[in-house]
């Protein structure tokens, strides 16, 4: 048997072992280098190669620059941070993509929830450079603590409606229901049925727009002539969840958790399977507007503003089921 490899023997390397005089002490120390200058010279001809390598490499702008079209090449400097109702999340981000094709170095951070719950951020120090509220009393206390840069002013409205789930996990008669008209004028003929003991309703909490919408709403059905108090009491007394945000509320309908539930007319174009929609008369029906401001003087800011005030901005919250902003009356100071 052939005996076992001793240990590896590791690579030596000498010094070139200089002299005071600086010449090598002679060929069994490796090649010679004449002197010190030699290899100060070999040294900075490395460092200039290495120099001129990476100036080559480095054709990009530097950070901040502007690219020939004038626009920022700083991205932190091109995000438009928008805090927006969760009723908007549709429009939003078809008016976000449209904004970003128009202004191709620009981004749009949208941020959407309940319009109560981004005040309270906004409130407490979350930064924003938008903010569309589904009403006028979160956008006037975001105003009154100053950290709006300009007054506020309505971009788009809706209206309330009524979902109803007809299928087998409801409680409402699915006959009835299932071949629900969408004329105001039914409204009648479905109220009642909301209002018997055991239906389950949910609507949007008080302080939420959409919960104070629907109590406004609820206020002109008891005050009309033909229903009184009463049929509004009974409405109340169904109510089985208070939800923050109208997600909720569509989420619940939707899978069958509850039998009715008020939403944004905007909103009935997200129903689904056994969901029908009932439409509102204008005498019992609510204006909801929505405020739009700029919380920042970023050039970023207005510039998605004013494409939401737009021509082509209110088109596309047409197509999502918004009406066009309200001038006069209403929730506007």
């Amino acid at each position: 048997m052939r005996a076992p490899p001793g240990p590896a023997k590791s690579p030596v390397y000498r010094s070139q072992g200089l002299t005071a005089g600086g010449q090598n002490k002679g060929a069994k120390d490796g090649p010679r280098l004449s002197n010190w200058k030699s290899l100060h010279f070999l040294l900075f001809l490395a460092m200039g190669i290495m120099a001129a390598m990476a100036a080559g490499c480095g054709t990009g702008d530097p950070p901040g620059s502007s690219s020939p079209s004038g626009n920022s090449t700083n991205a932190e400097d091109s995000v438009v941070t928008v805090f927006a109702a969760a009723s908007l999340t549709e429009a939003f981000n078809a008016i976000a993509e449209e904004y970003r094709t128009l202004h191709p170095a620009s981004e749009v951070l949208l941020i959407f929830d309940g319009s109560q719950r981004l005040r309270t951020q906004l409130e407490h120090g979350a930064q924003a450079d938008i903010f569309a509220s589904a009403d006028w009393d979160q956008m006037a206390e975001v105003e009154a603590l100053g950290l709006t840069v300009a007054p506020p002013v309505n971009f788009a409205s809706n209206r309330l409606a009524v979902l109803v789930y007809t299928g087998s996990r409801g409680r409402l008669n699915s006959e009835a229901f299932g071949t629900l008209s969408h004329s105001p004028d039914a409204f009648w003929t479905y109220l009642e049925p909301l209002a018997t003991p055991g239906t389950r309703i949910v609507l949007g909490q008080p302080e939420v727009p959409i919960g104070r919408y629907t109590e406004e709403m609820l206020k002109k059905v008891a005050a009309h002539s033909a229903l009184g108090p009463k049929l509004e009491e009974r409405v109340l007394a169904n109510v089985v969840s208070r939800e923050a945000s109208i997600r909720g509320i569509l989420q619940k309908v939707n899978l069958g958790e509850a039998d009715a539930g008020v939403v944004y007319s905007s909103d009935a174009r997200m129903v689904r399977g056994a969901v029908r929609v009932l439409e509102l008369p204008d005498s019992v029906n609510v204006a909801a507007r929505y405020p739009i401001a700029a919380m920042t003087r970023e050039s970023g800011s207005a510039a998605f503003l004013d494409f939401v005030l737009s021509e082509s901005g209110q088109e596309i919250l047409s197509s999502y089921g918004f009406g066009s902003p309200l001038e006069t009356g209403g929730d506007a100071p």
